[in-house]
């Protein structure tokens, strides 16, 4: 276990040499290039925008061209000559079609609305895949600080505890102290040697997560700056809570997803009742044909003369169709209901999400002040302990009590910073800013 240790603190001392050292911003402008999440939304994005214009394409004429090229096969007897003569026709003929929607009952308009607010819907999905890729970017970030530094102090812990484990083997030795005096220093040892492999163990899950959100191998050596803490004192403010929400609540991208849902459940619902609607369409055709065995009259005067062409209009009447439109527009107005409520529900939840984290970042901050006058005081109280301890003035039991007052005092410390700079991060980025650290 010492080996372990010393290889411990061995990693920590030289983590800074021959690594690429990055900030929170670094951090953040990778993953905005290089997260497989937010390169997803992106195409996802690209493939919409390009089915919104192909969409204005149903406005215009479909026009089809065909052509044609047919043989028929024949033979007839000529009986002057006394023999088969072949009589096969071959025929080429052209044809130019074109279909014109005249009127749908507003089909196509609504049809494209509908691809105009899925692109729309599609480009604020992007902004909410990035929002939610910058917040567990951040999550990750500071947790791996947290961890890099709470395995710091539990090593350092672990070399406190050998200290005092020689210290207590002396004392039994010299028939000082009893034997279980030192077996409960050992297990306080084993303790806290246990802790170091946890925490171990999740810093490396965490290093791993904090480079799959920047899309980096995950043998690549970083290292992490640790931000300063600083404080907006609107957050903090008792009186800002409600305008606080209120303005994260009209920015955060998934009010306006819900708003266009509305509005997209609209369209489908006039689309639905379009089918009530007469039809009308219009349609063209021009074609011509020649034939090869009109030889005594040329290929060019044949296609001049078989000409011909129509133009027609198709009206169709919608009287019955087995409930089919009247099933559309019930689902429709389901959808547009629908809709309505999820934009309460949205609602709903981001505020309890803003509320929460101003919440969070108040009781942080007093968190930081009780734990920083717990933390100077644990450690007097330990110091003081330990020298009692080595002049014999108390036993194993009361130190151990101490030391681990003393170590949850650091942890909670370190705790409540990180979660102080989070929160507060996370309310102004809440509210437009960028995520800040």
């Amino acid at each position: 276990m010492k080996q372990f240790l010393s290889c411990i603190c061995f990693l920590i001392s030289i983590l800074a040499f021959g690594q690429k050292t990055l900030n929170f911003s670094d951090c953040l402008a990778l993953a905005m290039k290089q997260n497989l999440e937010i390169q997803s939304a992106n195409v996802n994005e690209e493939v919409l925008k390009y089915q919104y214009k192909a969409s204005y394409g149903r406005l215009a004429p479909e026009l089809r061209a065909e052509g044609i090229q047919r043989a028929r096969f024949n033979q007839i007897y000529d009986f002057n000559t006394n023999s088969y003569i072949d009589n096969t026709v071959r025929e080429t003929r052209g044809t130019v079609r074109a279909n014109f929607n005249l009127f749908s009952g507003f089909n196509v308009w609504n049809t494209i609305k509908i691809q105009k607010q899925e692109y729309a819907t599609a480009k604020l999905n992007s902004q909410q895949q990035i929002r939610e890729i910058t917040i567990s970017l951040a999550e990750s970030y500071l947790t791996t600080l947290y961890l890099t530094e709470l395995v710091k102090i539990n090593a350092q812990q672990i070399q406190l505890s050998e200290k005092q484990l020689a210290l207590a083997q002396l004392k039994y030795e010299s028939g000082v102290i009893a034997e279980s005096e030192v077996f409960k220093l050992k297990t306080q040892k084993a303790n806290e040697e246990l802790e170091l492999v946890n925490n171990n163990n999740k810093l490396i899950d965490n290093w791993v997560r904090l480079k799959q959100l920047m899309n980096l191998p995950i043998q690549e050596e970083l290292l992490l700056q640790t931000p300063a803490v600083e404080l907006d004192s609107a957050v903090l403010s008792e009186n800002n809570a409600a305008e606080i929400t209120a303005k994260i609540i009209d920015f955060h991208p998934l009010t306006s997803m819900s708003l266009l849902r509305q509005t997209r459940a609209k369209s489908a619902l006039a689309v639905a009742r379009s089918f009530r609607y007469p039809e009308l369409n219009a349609e063209f055709a021009y074609r011509t044909s020649s034939f090869s065995n009109l030889a005594l009259v040329g290929q060019d005067l044949q296609f001049d003369r078989n000409r011909n062409g129509f133009l027609r209009l198709n009206l169709i009447v919608p009287i019955f169709n087995q409930l089919n439109t009247f099933s559309r527009i019930k689902q429709a107005k389901g959808g547009l209901k629908q809709a309505g409520i999820q934009i309460d529900r949205v609602r709903n939840q981001i505020t309890q999400e803003a509320t929460k984290a101003i919440n969070d970042t108040k009781t942080a901050r007093k968190r930081v002040e009780t734990a920083s006058i717990a933390l100077e005081f644990s450690k007097k109280s330990y110091e003081a302990d330990a020298l009692k301890f080595e002049l014999g003035k108390i036993n194993t039991n009361e130190l151990n009590i101490t030391k681990n007052q003393y170590n949850n005092a650091q942890a909670d410390l370190i705790q409540s910073n990180y979660e102080l700079m989070y929160n507060n991060a996370l309310i102004n980025f809440y509210l437009g800013e960028e995520f800040k650290l």
